[in-house]
């Protein structure tokens, strides 16, 4: 495992820590329940049923933590797991689940910024624009951001755009995915060569 991975896992581990400290403080008994195990009534000694049942308790908890630390929970900063979780707070009366509370990190900081992105569209020449949204612009359609109407068009755009910045922080290179500008394209000038050839057809099609 390389020393970034490491460190991603690291940090993920602790953000993932303080969500179900979080929840536990938000939710209380519902999110206690759904980790609860019941006691096996088959052993008597009734300490021994309850450190079984803690065990499970523990494992069933760790388990569950491993699949968030797993999960693309990595690539979303502190500041949109926090604004995840306050919208989990005020959204949700039981503890969302992992797809859940993935949902809520990709619609927090990434839709201000692509509703910022969405009106740089709007006004600016797309070559001017970041490379996320001149990927989110070729993938949606540039005749489309300009011909459907902007009530339409928008929820698209936006729902692209967080897909786009995914992508990125995933490490993809977007600059392989924009396809060459035709009107962007300089044509080289001809050499010499190409000169006497172009003169030599011409006379030739002429019967000069």
């Amino acid at each position: 495992m390389s020393e970034i991975t490491s460190d991603v896992q690291k940090k993920t581990r602790i953000q993932v820590n303080e969500i179900f400290k979080r929840f536990s403080s938000i939710y209380m008994e519902r999110f206690d329940s759904r980790f609860d195990v019941p006691e096996d009534e088959k052993i008597s000694c009734a300490s021994t049923r309850k450190m079984l049942r803690n065990e499970k308790i523990v494992k069933k908890v760790n388990d569950c933590k491993k699949e968030w630390i797993n999960s693309d929970l990595k690539y979303y900063s502190e500041e949109e797991v926090a604004k995840a979780l306050d919208r989990a707070k005020h959204e949700y009366a039981w503890p969302p689940k992992l797809s859940e509370f993935l949902r809520l990190c990709e619609n927090s900081l990434e839709y201000d910024k692509a509703e910022k992105a969405y009106q740089a569209v709007c006004s600016r020449p797309v070559k001017e624009l970041d490379i996320v949204s001149r990927v989110t612009v070729q993938e949606v359609g540039q005749f489309e951001l300009h011909t459907m109407s902007a009530d339409r068009m928008k929820p698209i755009f936006l729902k692209k755009y967080v897909e786009v910045c995914i992508r990125k922080r995933k490490g993809e290179d977007l600059e392989k995915c924009l396809k060459p500008d035709p009107e962007e394209k300089v044509k080289k000038p001809a050499s010499k060569v190409d000169n006497r050839e172009f003169l030599k057809k011409s006379r030739m099609d002429w019967g000069v």
